[in-house]
């Protein structure tokens, strides 16, 4: 029986994750994620889980060109930590892409304890279509053309069945969302965002809050969520207790043709 490391199985449970706004298809040393009804979004529109061998760097970034611009989106490679061959990075910036700065990010898990301040707020678990398209409406600012898109991808994310949406208002206006991808043993914490009018209430924390406690009662042998490195949210991730346990632990590279 195949044993995997928590790492391997994070990076597993993240792949799935993409599944929720994505249809995935497996390629030779790598896998393809896309859906053109959501371009030019590249986070449902990317290559990934790069698991080739050994000098398979340059076929592999000419397959992804090749899938991506057939499909009439930007070839973009999101290249975690445990990605294969060694020549891949190097075949991507030869290849055309650039490195896409401050999208890196650390990997902390949940070990607690919760030291971050208590809110007033309580976070509610999102079951109905009107909570959901008010989960969906909280995005950052941006045109109408983009909020459409965002609306879009936000929304058919959280009707997947693996996915929980948390939701606080305040004054019956949507504040504050995030949501729990709990799936094969694993809660992932993601899409944490506050409205501009309510920053700075702790509201993030509380959603944050609901998220793990219920990761927790679900019974997920590790909890766990990304940060920009150095961030705020980082810090705050930090307060409730989760920890940072690899760095760097994704990059991501847009081709530029």
């Amino acid at each position: 029986m195949l044993s995997y490391s928590p790492l391997q199985r994070i990076l597993a449970h993240e792949s799935a994750y993409w599944t929720c706004i994505s249809a995935v298809e497996e390629q030779n040393g790598w896998r393809a994620f896309h859906n053109r009804t959501l371009a030019p979004r590249i986070d449902p529109n990317h290559a990934g889980e790069f698991r080739g061998r050994p000098g398979e760097g340059v076929r592999i970034v000419r397959e992804v060109i090749d899938f991506y611009t057939t499909l009439g989106v930007t070839p973009a490679a999101y290249v975690d930590c445990l990605s294969t061959p060694a020549d891949l990075i190097p075949a991507l910036l030869d290849g055309g892409f650039e490195e896409w700065s401050g999208a890196e990010n650390d990997l902390m898990l949940y070990v607690g304890p919760d030291e971050a301040n208590a809110a007033a707020a309580r976070a509610t678990l999102v079951t109905t279509a009107t909570e959901r398209a008010a989960w969906a409406s909280i995005m950052e600012p941006s045109d109408e053309r983009t909020r459409q898109l965002l609306h879009q991808l936000y929304t058919r994310e959280i009707e997947d069945a693996r996915m929980r949406g948390y939701l606080i208002c305040v004054d019956g206006e949507p504040a504050c969302r995030c949501e729990l991808f709990s799936w094969n043993g694993l809660g992932r914490v993601e899409a944490v965002r506050t409205d501009d009018r309510y920053q700075r209430r702790g509201l993030a924390a509380a959603a944050i809050r609901q998220a793990v406690t219920d990761s927790l009662l679900l019974g997920n042998q590790l909890t766990y969520i990304y940060a920009e490195p150095g961030g705020n949210a980082q810090r705050l991730y930090h307060r409730l207790g989760f920890r940072t346990v690899t760095h760097h632990v994704t990059r991501s590279f847009v081709w530029g043709g």
